[in-house]
């Protein structure tokens, strides 16, 4: 039997993040909040999933830990945070594929 993947698909809540960008990013819009939050919920999730994901799945977890860490909170336009975000989504959708290759075989 196939050991289930280290990368959960289901997320939790990202309206959690609100409080902390009302604090360091006060005066947000509600779509640039949910960006952000988008961003931390991500950075949060790869940071998780290296714990138990593949070597080759933790090098792409890796890099979606720093980009959205990096940009969660920099002074950067809705469009680009929306942008972002929604590249860093396809990346954690290719390490999810990656962990079940390197775990489960082909």
């Amino acid at each position: 039997m196939n050991a289930p993947a280290a990368i959960t698909k289901a997320a939790p809540a990202w309206e959690k993040y609100f409080p902390a960008i009302d604090a360091l990013r006060p005066g947000c819009s509600d779509s640039e909040k949910r960006q952000r939050a988008g961003l931390m919920l991500l950075r949060d999730m790869a940071t998780a999933g290296r714990r138990n994901a593949s070597p080759e799945a933790a090098m792409a977890l890796l890099t979606i830990q720093n980009i959205a860490g990096e940009y969660c909170l920099a002074e950067i336009p809705v469009g680009a945070l929306d942008a972002c975000r929604r590249a860093l989504v396809r990346i954690y959708t290719g390490a999810r594929d990656l962990d079940h290759v390197f775990t489960n075989g082909r």
